[in-house]
Formats: structure tokens, C-alpha cells, sequence
């Protein structure tokens, strides 16, 4: 019995590596034929976490394994092979930290692959795995492809510049530190006291200085990690590792002279990072009218804010701590004059644009468009310039528009949007309840959402919802709404349920959808039964999980996205004076696609002719 909670569930684990080489990438789908496969070899260069492991302490943080499991995974997370482990110990090839693995063969051929290797010494219980990921890697039938993958400490021990760590090494014990350098900015890692062994890489595995009794100065061209390898000889040590920088200034204002600012005019508001004591910024501006004012940004931020009425900065009205989002900084007087202060929380620099918008410009700028009450009126083909509030205020946006004279299948499309809006929902009614009929959301970017066929010569209403789980933004996006007239294929429909056999369809897009249109023989009216084989609730035929709706020939639901309809007939009573069906076959998940079957049954008017558009 098929669940009825709808709840299908996949497990995906994913690392977020420090450096490019390691990120594993979700790819598109594989391609794979039975029967056909090649095989992979894969080298391997290393930073592993055991520095005790070799006995050059310029090379022994390089690769050194008793075993190592390699892994090969479509676009979709899941093994395509059994992960591989292959015990041994691997020593680095002259010198230079990289070895080749034995080939692995019986691989299944297709392309966006990612193959992650992982390295262990159990050797050193204590050790941390090394872990690095490769992606787009095809498998050619007969064929050996080659992958270059680098692994690095798989840990969280960053160093925050100008900040001294000091680790508790037992004797013989080690431990691992990363961090990002930016590029053209000079460095010192300083050699630890009291004395340790500590050896410096970059993200790529090189090994670039032994700073364990001289400080390492080094200016890197472009932003990278680093990577700081800590080791102890027989004696337990706590020694203080650190970096440091001399930054530049990047905090603006002062207590004394805060940046004027002027509400409605936009200002790159920057800050420097608490390392180096410069995160905190000032500023004033003056109000011309009463009401909620905001500060709104338009790039990333992370940060704290309070908000003075005294230019001592020292009578609160307002502050919120840890934001990402825009401020509401509260109903501020007309004609008064107030003090800002931010604090960056950010472990970088923030230069993040954006400004103080006063009430009425927030009613224009924030705020969602139209309402439910009057939403917005716009036309069928024309692109619309569109905003979405920001989350709490009114973030929403209200619609309406109204078909033509044919009943034609309707979309919406997003042109451009602003970075942050990561997804929409839509809701569509014929009324201004807006929940009629519900769409699936639809990431940025990607194929446009459906509405079906829509009736002629009706208005509907339209709610676009905000539904990313980044910050709380405002956002602009431009859509249009589009229409199409379908094409029609003919199917034949039963008489019985026993004689009647599935008819098969196949949707080959996440965002395809078949309408069915039934002509009746005549006005009578009558009862309908409706039944689908799908993947998970039918004979095991099928590949595709679909829903399925039912309308009549005005396009009145007789039900909406049914799930279920292979064991039980979905069953629909066609009033006297209509003369069609209409049935909507979607993909119940918006990334399904793959086979079904359907068919209807009216045994009392014999053979029928379907129309599937």
C-alpha cells in the first residue's frame, strides 16, 4: 500500500572542502549502459595529518597510508561502485608527496562523475583522515581515465590572523591548522615557542618552509589557504602558533566624525574584522519625514548594529545583533538626527553596498507588490519588473491577469533577479484567495513553472512568495507570464477495467507535464474511472512518480495532484452538458521524470477517442 504522507527521503552527505581542488561538485546525470565498462587510476598527492609518520619532516606530512578508500559517485550522490579500499602503505614517489593507486576496474561507463579519495594511517588512531574530491570524470567503454586528485587534513582548526593558538601536544603528538591569506596582503607564520616541529604547505599540497626555529614571511598573488602542520618529538609540549598580518584600515568614521549619510543614497558601508581591531564603523544621518526606516544592503553581510540619538553614541534606540538581513532600525521622528554604529562579525572584510531608506521609499523598494486586496494588473507576453519584500515586511507580491479567448497552456518565466533570491513559490487562483492551485517552487535560473491550461477569457490571481533560505533580502526579479496552444496526440480509451491495458507516457523534463483531453460522444454526462501505474504505487512497470488532476470542460478541478490511482480508481462524475475531460499527469517530485501509464474507463459509452496535448 502506497505511503500516503508523501515523504520520500535521500541521504546526502556532503564536505565542504577549504580549497577549489576539493570541492565536490554536483555534476548533471550520468549516463550509464549495462554491460560496458572502463577503468580508473587515480594519483594522489597529499597532505596527510601524521607528521610522525615518515622520517624527512619535509616530506613525511605528504601522502602515508595504510589504507585508502576511494569512491566513485554520479551527480545524484549515490555509489555507481562499491567504495574501494585498498590496504597498503604508500610511500611518496621521489620525494614529491604523490603516488598512484592501483587501478580500479568494472566501472560502469557515463560522464559527471566525482571520484573522492580518503586516506588513513591507523597507524596514529589520533590522525585525521586526508580528503580531496575530483568531479566531471568520464568512463569511456574498455578505456583507463586518469584523475589528479589532492587531499588535504579533513578538520576544522582555523587560525584566526594576529590570534595565537596554543595546543596541548602530548609527546609524539600532532595537530593540524589551516588558513586563508588573501592575496597581495604579507604574512608571518612565526616559529613556535617553545620550540615544536612546524612545517607550512599551501592548498595544493606543496610543501613551501620548515618554520620550526625561523619565522616564515611570504606574500601570496592571489586569495588561498594554507595549511600549518604541528608536531611534538618525545617531550609533551603547548606551544603558541602564530600568523600575523598588518592589515590596512577598514573601518570608517570615527566617535567623533562619524560618514554622513543621506537616506535614499546609496553608500559602500565598510568594516574591517575584529583581529585586527578595526570592525567597528560610524555614521549619521538625518530624517526628513516620520515612520520605519530601514538599512538595507545588497551584498553579503554579517554583522551587528545600534542605532544613538545623541551624537555621543550613547542613547540607545534600537540595535539587533548577528544580522544578515535588512535592519528595520524602528519609527524614527522627522527633522531628528540619528547615529549608527555597525560591528562586522564577519571573519573578512565587509564592503556590502546599500543605505537608510526612509518610509515612503521602503513602501516602493521593500515591500512586495499589490496586494491581495488589489493586487497588481499585469499582461499575458509582457515582461514585468517585479520586487519581492523583504522578510518580515510585507515581502509578498499580489498579481493579476486575465486569458484570452482560448484555453491555452500558461507559464511563468524569470528573466533576471537579484543574487540573493535563490527560489519562488506561486500560488494561482481564480479568486483572490490565491490558493486554487498551488505550483511547485522553481530555482533561479532553471526552466519556467506551469500552470496548465488555463480557462479563456478568466481573470486569476497570482502570489509569488520568496522562497529562498538565504537572509532576509528584498529582491528584484523580472517574469512573464506566457501562453501556448497545445499539441494534440490521440489515445485510446476502454471500456472495462479489465480490458483495458495502460496506455504508456513519458515525461523527459522535470518541469514537462501531459493534459489528457477526453471528447465525450455526447452531453449526457456520466462516471469516470481514472487509474495510473506509476514507480511507487503500481505493477512495477514504471519509472516516474506522477500526480494527477482531473478537471472538467471548464477546467473546474474534480481533483487536484492526486497521488495515488492505481489500486483504487479515482472516480469523477461528468455533469449533463459537457462534452470533455481534462486530465493533468505531472511529476509528483519537480526533478522526476521517466514513464507512466494511464487510462480511463466509462463502460456505458464504449469506445472513446483521448487527446493528450
Amino acid at each position: 500500500m502506497r505511503r500516503s504522507s508523501r515523504i520520500r527521503s535521500a541521504l546526502f552527505i556532503a564536505a565542504a572542502f577549504l580549497v577549489p581542488a576539493c570541492q565536490m561538485g554536483i555534476g548533471g546525470n550520468p549516463k550509464m549502459q549495462m554491460g560496458q565498462t572502463g577503468s580508473l587510476t587515480v594519483n594522489v598527492s597529499a597532505i596527510a595529518p601524521w607528521l610522525k609518520a615518515g622520517a624527512d619532516r619535509a616530506s613525511r606530512a605528504y601522502l602515508y597510508a595504510t589504507s585508502v578508500k576511494v569512491s566513485v559517485r554520479n551527480s545524484n550522490g549515490t555509489n555507481i561502485i562499491s567504495p574501494v579500499t585498498l590496504s597498503t602503505n604508500l610511500i611518496p614517489s621521489s620525494g614529491t608527496g604523490s603516488s598512484t593507486l592501483q587501478a580500479i576496474d568494472n566501472i560502469p561507463i557515463g560522464s559527471d562523475y566525482q571520484v573522492t579519495v580518503e586516506i588513513f594511517n591507523s597507524n596514529f588512531s589520533s590522525s585525521a583522515s586526508s580528503i580531496g574530491s575530483k568531479s566531471q570524470v568520464s568512463i569511456a567503454d574498455g578505456q583507463t581515465t586518469t584523475v589528479d586528485v589532492v587531499c588535504v587534513p579533513n578538520l576544522d582548526n582555523l587560525i584566526t590572523v594576529n590570534v595565537a593558538n596554543n595546543p596541548i601536544l602530548d609527546a609524539f603528538d600532532e595537530v593540524w591548522y589551516s588558513f586563508y591569506a588573501i592575496g597581495g596582503q604579507a604574512y608571518t607564520v612565526h616559529a613556535p615557542l617553545p620550540a615544536a616541529h612546524l612545517i607550512l604547505f599551501d592548498a595544493a599540497g606543496n610543501f613551501v618552509q620548515d618554520v620550526s626555529s625561523a619565522d616564515a614571511e611570504f606574500t601570496p598573488e592571489s586569495d588561498v589557504w594554507f595549511y600549518l602542520g604541528v608536531a611534538s618529538d618525545a617531550v609533551a609540549v603547548t606551544p603558541s602558533i602564530l600568523v600575523s598580518a598588518i592589515f590596512p584600515i577598514a573601518s570608517e568614521g570615527s566617535l567623533l566624525e562619524p560618514v554622513s549619510l543621506v537616506p535614499g543614497t546609496d553608500h559602500a558601508f565598510k568594516a574591517g574584522i575584529t583581529a585586527n581591531g578595526d570592525s567597528v564603523s560610524y555614521y549619521s544621518f538625518s530624517t526628513a519625514e516620520a515612520g520605519a526606516h530601514f538599512l538595507v544592503f545588497d551584498g553579503y553581510h554579517y554583522l551587528d548594529w545600534s542605532l544613538y540619538s545623541d551624537p555621543a553614541f550613547q542613547t540607545v534606540v534600537g540595535g539587533a545583533t548577528y544580522t544578515q538581513g535588512d535592519c528595520e532600525l524602528g519609527s524614527l521622528q522627522a527633522g531628528s538626527s540619528y547615529y549608527l554604529k555597525i560591528t562586522n562579525r564577519s571573519s573578512s572584510n565587509m564592503d556590502a553596498p546599500g543605505r537608510v531608506v526612509s518610509p515612503s521609499a521602503a513602501a516602493a523598494s521593500m515591500y512586495g507588490e499589490g496586494s491581495a486586496a488589489i493586487p497588481a494588473s499585469i499582461v499575458i507576453g509582457t515582461a514585468e519588473n517585479a520586487t519581492l519584500g523583504s522578510r518580515p515586511w510585507n515581502e509578498n507580491s499580489y498579481y493579476s491577469f486575465t486569458t484570452g479567448e482560448s484555453a491555452l497552456l500558461h507559464s511563468i518565466s524569470v528573466g533576471s533577479f537579484s543574487s540573493e533570491l535563490e527560489q519562488i513559490e506561486c500560488y494561482l487562483g481564480i479568486d483572490s484567495t490565491f490558493y486554487s492551485y498551488t505550483t511547485s517552487k522553481s530555482s533561479m535560473g532553471s526552466s519556467s513553472i506551469s500552470f496548465g491550461v488555463l480557462s479563456p477569457n478568466t481573470t486569476y490571481y497570482l502570489m509569488i512568495k520568496d522562497a529562498s533560505t538565504s537572509s532576509d533580502f528584498h529582491h528584484s526579479f523580472s517574469f512573464t507570464i506566457t501562453s501556448s496552444a497545445p499539441d494534440y496526440i490521440s489515445l485510446p480509451l476502454g471500456t472495462s477495467e479489465a480490458a483495458t491495458s495502460y496506455t504508456n507516457g513519458t515525461l523527459t523534463s522535470s518541469v514537462q507535464e501531459l493534459w489528457y483531453e477526453v471528447i465525450l460522444p455526447n452531453t449526457d454526462g456520466g462516471t469516470f474511472h481514472i487509474y495510473w501505474d506509476d514507480v511507487l504505487d503500481g505493477s512495477g512497470t514504471y519509472s516516474l512518480d506522477i500526480a494527477v488532476s482531473a478537471l472538467s470542460g471548464g477546467l473546474v478541478h474534480y481533483f487536484n495532484r492526486r497521488d495515488s490511482g492505481y489500486v483504487t480508481a479515482s472516480t469523477i462524475l461528468v455533469p449533463a452538458g459537457d462534452d470533455r475531460v481534462y486530465l493533468r499527469v505531472q511529476p509528483w517530485f519537480s526533478a522526476g521524470t521517466g514513464t507512466f501509464g494511464v487510462k480511463i474507463v466509462n463502460p456505458s459509452y464504449g469506445s472513446l477517442v483521448v487527446n493528450a496535448f
